[in-house]
């Protein structure tokens, strides 16, 4: 919270307690926030999507030339 001060950001709400996860969308243009809470079947669903992302970033880069070394 120190950095939102430095930046002279106020905090209107915040929500840290609980265990639910929680799914921020934020809109730079506007500085809005949506958040929703992950309960439930939604869990499953999210890890989902949370490891098929994991898997894209992970995946080798395809080389773009062949080099031989001589």
């Amino acid at each position: 919270m120190n950095y939102l001060e430095t930046e002279n950001i106020e905090i209107e709400s915040s929500d840290v307690r609980g265990t639910a996860g929680r799914k921020i969308l934020f809109f730079p243009t506007t500085a809005r926030v949506l958040l929703k809470r992950i309960t439930g079947a939604l869990i499953t669903d999210v890890e989902r999507e949370e490891k098929e992302c994991l898997k894209q970033i992970k995946k080798p880069k395809p080389s773009e030339g062949k080099v031989a070394l001589v």
